[in-house]
């Protein structure tokens, strides 16, 4: 029996079926982006875009009205950091042995890998984000309080 490797593609376990019943925000920056810089990757943005906003939500429990929600998702992928995060998406599809990739298993590292990385004292104080969270969490929930004070004004 293989083992599941969540760095291998192939033997990657799926992703949660939670994440099947988010409803995401559409996208207002489809030409760049994670949305445009997907749909030059060759992938199709549609797609792409559900299954990234969805299991960024669960990831970062978006989706569990803790106050990041869906506009901090959405505003994420529709940032420079949303491209970014395309350009690792399309760098594991391209480096995927014999070619052969699940979009959601691909998506799922590079939500593991901007996991693993942490906030720093550079980004509390450029951003407010506390120190040490999750990198995608702490940007999402940075987008987040991005949208909200939008809508205050």
């Amino acid at each position: 029996m293989t083992q599941a490797d969540p760095c291998n593609a192939e033997t990657r376990p799926s992703p949660p079926h939670r994440a099947e019943a988010y409803v995401p925000l559409a996208s207002r920056n489809t030409e760049w982006g994670f949305y445009g810089t997907i749909e030059r990757a060759g992938e199709s943005p549609e797609t792409a875009w559900r299954i990234a906003s969805a299991l960024i939500a669960l990831a970062t429990s978006a989706d569990d009205q803790n106050g990041y929600g869906a506009e901090g998702v959405r505003d994420f992928l529709d940032s420079r950091d949303g491209r970014h995060f395309a350009d690792m998406v399309a760098g594991f599809i391209a480096t995927a042995p014999g070619g052969h990739t699940v979009l959601d298993r691909v998506i799922l590292k590079a939500i593991e890998t901007h996991q693993g990385w942490k906030t720093d004292r550079m980004m509390a104080r450029s951003c407010g984000i506390p120190v040490g969270l999750p990198y995608l969490s702490g940007m999402v929930h940075y987008y987040a309080g991005l949208a909200e004070h939008e809508g205050e004004a």
